[in-house]
């Protein structure tokens, strides 16, 4: 009985095959993606987009103070200075970086003038003025674990990773 309808409907059993294989790829590889490009709803004025970056191990010779690390319940706002010990703040890009034990997701900062970083470090003659960063992360754009913050920054070939003692749980 089975054999004479799979007989009859073939056609019919290889379409909806099709269509369902085609629909399984479409959820898998491509639902996300392409929504995230619709997603207006919880997007939170001035955040930070994530980018991709190779990570170098953790270097220490960055020198930082976070004034503000704040954990709401739609993102994270963190706020502080950071400069490579030994060079000047000028054309650096500062990342934040935060790390669990399975992702490591890297946010650019947006840069903060900050003269008095210059005035503390005098002593090394550079220009720390533009050391001061700002970033707004959201939360939604992080999976579940337990993250601890890096500050990565680079000056043309020059790179520098180091992470703080600020962690929390998403």
């Amino acid at each position: 009985m089975i054999k004479n309808w799979l007989k009859t409907h073939r056609k019919q059993v290889t379409v909806h095959g099709v269509i369902l294989f085609c629909y399984v790829l479409y959820v898998v590889f491509l639902a996300d993606p392409l929504f995230d490009k619709f997603d207006t709803q919880e997007v939170i004025p001035g955040e930070a987009k994530p980018v991709q970056l190779t990570i170098p191990d953790e270097t220490g010779d960055i020198r930082y103070w976070v004034d503000l690390f704040d954990v709401g319940t739609r993102q994270i706002e963190v706020m502080g200075w950071a400069f490579i010990y030994g060079h000047s703040s000028d054309n650096t890009d500062i990342y934040l970086i935060l790390k669990s034990k399975v992702n490591t997701y890297a946010f650019k900062a947006v840069s903060q003038l900050k003269p008095g970083i210059t005035k503390v470090y005098q002593e090394l003659g550079l220009n720390l003025d533009w050391s001061g960063f700002y970033c707004i992360i959201p939360l939604r754009k992080l999976e579940l674990g337990k993250y601890r913050l890096g500050l990565y920054i680079t000056k043309g070939d020059i790179q520098a990773l180091r992470y703080t003692d600020k962690e929390f749980v998403k």
